[in-house]
């Protein structure tokens, strides 16, 4: 089951939330889930229990905290809308400096995973991160 804990931003010590389950059995690794532009919703959720049943601690950090604590968003126009200027307001450095503090945050109990099941650094957050927002511009 996950819960709600608080983390601090790497670049700039903002506070902010995160949904964190640990894994069901032996933990295979660790995995950083990053919510779609609706927030940490039921779907997020889903995928962080997913993720942990599958034996991996999974965190997803709330992207938008520093602009709306707690968001989340319907999945229909304005919904859509609204996570947009969400994260356009939240920018890159914001957002990188949050899955960063996510990665420290899991590397201290083992290795932390991307989908190939190889070791992650920031550096991959970065270009998967940038990658998603030159496509949505």
């Amino acid at each position: 089951m996950s819960q709600t804990i608080t983390l601090t931003g790497a670049h700039d010590g903002f506070e902010f939330s995160a949904l964190h389950a640990d894994a069901v059995g032996q933990r295979k690794g660790g995995i950083v889930i990053i919510q779609e532009i609706f927030g940490l919703d039921q779907y997020v959720q889903a995928g962080v229990e997913r993720w942990r049943r599958l034996g991996f601690e999974a965190i997803a950090p709330s992207m938008f905290d520093r602009q709306d604590p707690g968001f989340t968003a319907e999945h229909d126009p304005a919904g859509l809308q609204a996570g947009f200027k969400h994260a356009m307001a939240n920018g890159l450095e914001n957002a990188m400096g949050d899955l960063a503090a996510c990665v420290q945050f899991l590397r201290p109990r083992g290795p932390v995973l991307d989908r190939k099941s190889t070791r992650l650094n920031s550096s991959h957050l970065v270009i998967s991160y940038a990658v998603f927002c030159l496509k949505k511009k």
